[in-house]
C-alpha cells in the first residue's frame, strides 16, 4: 500500500506543478519497489543482455547473407506491431484503434515472447537461431504465435473471435520492437507503429509510475538505469530500421494529442482502414471493457488531452545526470533539447 500511496503522490505532486515533491514521491515509491522485486528476483540484467546480443547479430550481412531462405505459410493476415518506448503513448493509440470496428486490439499479450522462447530453446539459442529457421519452423512459431494471441482475444471479447480474417490485429507491447528481427523472420509483411515522445518526457514518466514486475520495468527504478535503458533499447531500434526495412508509420505523441483526427486518419490509411467517427469514443469503449493492465488507464479513459505534453522543463534539475544520454536522442527525433 505504502509503495502505491508514493507513486499516486507523485502523480498528484505533478499535476500541481510541484516537481520538487513529484520526484520525492517518486523516489520513495521505486525505492519500495526496488524490495519488491528483490523478494521476487527480478532483476533488470536479462532483459539488457537481450538488446546485446540482437545489436550485436544484426547486422546488415548476416540478414541479407546469413540468413536461410524459407516460405512463411500465410494461413492469415499478419499482424500489426505497435511498438515505442514505454510511456510513449502506445496505450492511448491501442485504445483508439481498438474502437474502429474493423480493428481487434491486443493488450499487452506475450505472444510474441511465446515464439522467442520456443526459438531459443534451441541449442543455437536466440536471436541466432533465426539465422538457419527452415519453413517448417517459422509456421510452427507463427501458429504458437496465433494460439497465444487468439487465446488473449477470447478472454477479452468474452467470445473467440471469428473475423480475424477480416479485421486488423493490432499487437501493442512497447518493447516487442527489441524483437523486430523475429517479426521480420516470421511475419514477413507485417506493418509497424512505431510511436515516439520526447525522450525525456517518456523516461520521468516511466520513472514516476508503478509497473508489474518484470526485467524490462526493473530499469526504471533509478532514474539514470531509465535513460541508459532508453539509449540501448532506442539504439537497437535503429538498428533494426536500417538492416531489415519493415514498413512502419511514426507517429509522434504529441501530434497524436495535438491534432487528433488528422493524425488518426493518417494511421488509418496507412493500414488500408477508412476513417470512422468511433474512434473518437475509443474513452467510451475502454471504460465498456474493464481495466487495463497498463499505468495509462486513467489517461485512456479520458478525453485525449494536453497535459502530459512537455512536461520536462520542470524536472531540468533531475534531468541534468542524464542530459548527455537523452539530448541526442531528442535531436535525433527532432525535439527540442535546451
Amino acid at each position: 500500500f505504502q509503495e502505491v500511496q508514493a507513486f499516486a503522490l507523485a502523480a498528484i505532486c505533478d499535476r500541481l506543478h510541484e516537481p520538487e515533491a513529484a520526484m520525492a514521491h517518486a523516489a520513495e515509491g521505486n525505492r519500495l519497489a526496488r524490495d519488491r522485486y528483490a523478494a521476487r528476483g527480478v532483476a533488470r540484467a536479462p532483459f539488457r543482455e537481450r538488446i546485446a546480443r540482437c545489436a550485436q547479430r544484426f547486422t546488415a550481412d548476416w540478414v541479407n547473407n546469413g540468413w536461410a531462405s524459407l516460405t512463411v505459410e500465410q494461413d492469415r493476415p499478419d499482424p500489426v506491431f505497435l511498438v515505442g518506448f514505454p510511456r510513449s503513448g502506445t496505450t492511448l493509440l491501442n485504445a483508439v484503434l481498438d474502437a474502429h470496428p474493423s480493428v481487434h486490439a491486443a493488450d499487452e499479450t506475450q505472444a510474441l515472447n511465446a515464439a522467442a522462447k520456443t526459438l531459443g530453446s534451441g541449442e543455437a539459442g536466440y536471436p541466432d537461431a533465426l539465422e538457419q529457421i527452415d519453413s517448417e519452423t517459422a509456421t510452427y512459431l507463427r501458429e504458437i504465435y496465433f494460439a497465444e494471441m487468439d487465446q488473449h482475444l477470447a478472454t477479452k471479447l468474452g467470445r473467440v473471435p471469428r473475423d480475424v480474417d477480416q479485421t486488423v490485429l493490432i499487437d501493442k507491447l512497447p518493447l516487442n520492437l527489441v524483437d523486430m528481427g523475429l517479426v521480420k523472420r516470421l511475419f514477413p509483411k507485417a506493418h509497424v507503429l512505431f510511436m515516439q515522445r520526447h525522450p525525456f518526457d517518456a523516461v520521468i514518466s516511466a520513472y514516476m509510475n508503478d509497473f508489474a514486475p518484470n526485467g524490462a520495468m526493473a530499469n526504471f527504478l533509478a532514474l539514470d538505469d531509465a535513460a541508459k535503458f532508453y539509449d540501448e533499447v532506442m539504439g537497437l531500434w535503429e538498428q533494426y530500421r536500417r538492416v531489415l526495412g519493415l514498413p512502419e508509420t511514426v507517429v509522434a505523441y504529441e501530434d497524436l494529442v495535438e491534432t487528433f483526427d488528422r493524425e488518426v486518419e493518417r494511421i488509418l490509411n496507412d493500414l488500408g482502414l477508412a476513417w470512422n467517427d468511433a474512434v473518437r469514443d475509443h474513452a467510451q469503449n475502454v471504460l465498456a471493457r474493464g481495466r487495463i493492465a497498463t499505468p495509462s488507464y486513467q489517461d485512456v479513459t479520458q478525453p485525449v488531452h494536453t497535459r502530459a505534453r512537455y512536461r520536462w522543463p520542470r524536472y531540468r534539475a533531475h534531468l541534468e545526470p542524464v542530459w548527455t544520454t537523452l539530448a541526442p536522442w531528442a535531436r535525433t527525433y527532432g525535439y527540442e533539447a535546451d
